[in-house]
């Protein structure tokens, strides 16, 4: 399978695996922008010279490199997990590559669950205590428990307050 049929199909596995191979066998093309990378395969974060090994085995525009380099990035982003099992060349040239992505997720999603956290996990007021009838105040607070306890999603109160359940 030639590395056009690979991208067409969006094995990006393979495609790794390809360019693992070639980069190994074209260390001048190990660059970042126009630097040449000096830290070892094994240690990097990131597949640099991806976008010449596109060029180089594609002949293709740069809209489509693009296009294509984005896509293989947002798969390796997504699923650095599964490259160690379909993407064995790969993962042993790069290993420190998919550790780095996998240790990004991990974050990410520890962030997402803690802003969750932050937004739906909120102390209950207790509304439904002995509360004197005297006052006006308290009346609403009575009407509103009562709604509340029928079912109400939400209440506005005469005095303009807006209460969510």
């Amino acid at each position: 399978m030639n590395i056009r049929q690979i991208v067409d199909q969006q094995n990006w596995h393979e495609f790794y695996n390809a360019y693992a191979v070639w980069i190994q066998n074209n260390r001048w093309a190990f660059k970042n922008a126009a630097s040449l990378v000096k830290i070892p395969f094994n240690k990097v974060k990131s597949p640099y010279g991806i976008r010449t090994f596109i060029s180089t085995s594609l002949g293709c525009s740069e809209e489509e490199i693009k296009k294509i380099e984005s896509a293989s990035s947002k798969f390796l982003g997504s699923h650095p997990e599964t490259f160690a099992e379909h993407a064995d060349i790969f993962a042993a040239t790069f290993p420190y590559v998919i550790a780095y992505k996998s240790g990004k997720n991990t974050e990410k999603e520890k962030k997402a669950e803690a802003k969750l956290d932050e937004f739906f996990v909120q102390e209950t007021l207790p509304l439904t205590e002995n509360i004197a009838t005297t006052t006006i105040a308290n009346e609403t607070v009575l009407g509103i428990c009562a709604l509340a306890d029928k079912g109400a999603k939400n209440i506005e109160t005469p005095d303009g307050w807006k209460v969510q359940f």
